[in-house]
């Protein structure tokens, strides 16, 4: 790309910036959340000093007594947060309908 093509491109690629920006903010960096779970970590110390245990951590969580409790707890939280947005949809549905009807039945006395 020569210099008067990138200058005539360079308003276009400003704009692109924060796009690119916010792809590698929430698509990159939360790699290392999934390196820490695999590891023994301890904050003190960092992700980079933190000794590697492997399937260690999962093991022990799938071996604790109530973790059949707490995956029906977290099943049934997201369950109701499905459902409550669901009804936060529907009931905005019918708040647009009765407006679009009390705009069709205007001047009409009803009582």
């Amino acid at each position: 790309m020569n210099k008067k093509a990138f200058r005539k491109e360079l308003p276009l690629l400003v704009m692109l910036l924060p796009a690119v920006i916010l792809v590698f903010i929430y698509n990159y960096i939360p790699f290392f959340g999934i390196v820490i779970a695999f590891q023994s970590y301890m904050p003190a110390i960092g992700m980079l000093k933190s000794d590697w245990v492997g399937f260690q951590n999962f093991t022990d969580l799938f071996n604790q007594p109530d973790f059949f409790c707490i995956g029906l707890v977290n099943a049934q939280y997201s369950l109701s947060t499905a459902a409550g947005l669901f009804k936060s949809i529907i009931s905005c549905f019918f708040v647009v309908s009765s407006y679009k009807l009390a705009d069709k039945f205007a001047g009409y006395r009803i009582f």
